[in-house]
């Protein structure tokens, strides 16, 4: 009995440490795509050195309706740091940062950083706590 207790242990454990490696080596090579990305923000000029947040959807994608009314749920101050990317006009884009589901939502702190990934619709209480940590973080607005 004690046996299995620490080998179920043992494989939780396991199962942790491997889906903290690969976030933070998915957050990491998206980082370094936002840095690249030379189209990052070019809509936004006025947001440079702030918070912002990528949107990766698609029309036809009905996951990506909902995720849209969800985004209009949060605040001016927040939707103005939304960035919308449509995979299906801006292929490359997509490729660049390996987006792979959709909805997905990239929280970018002011010095290019990915801070949050998140895959499928997001809550908007969930989007402004992330842009809050980011803020609180960096002292960004």
């Amino acid at each position: 009995m004690a046996e299995r207790l620490l080998i179920a242990v043992g494989l939780l454990v396991a199962g942790g440490l491997a889906w903290f490696v690969v976030d933070w080596f998915q957050r990491r090579r998206m980082t370094r795509s936002f840095r690249q990305d030379s189209t990052a923000g070019t809509n936004q000029q006025h947001l440079q050195g702030y918070a912002r947040i990528l949107y990766f959807r698609s029309d036809a994608c009905t996951s990506c309706e909902t995720q849209s009314r969800l985004l209009q749920q949060l605040d001016d101050g927040i939707q103005q740091l939304i960035e919308k990317v449509d995979v299906d006009r801006d292929r490359e884009r997509a490729r660049t940062y390996n987006v792979l589901t959709l909805p997905t939502t990239l929280v970018v702190d002011a010095g290019g950083e990915v801070r949050h990934i998140n895959y499928g619709v997001v809550s908007p209480r969930k989007l402004r706590h992330q842009v809050a940590q980011v803020r609180n973080s960096n002292g960004s607005a």
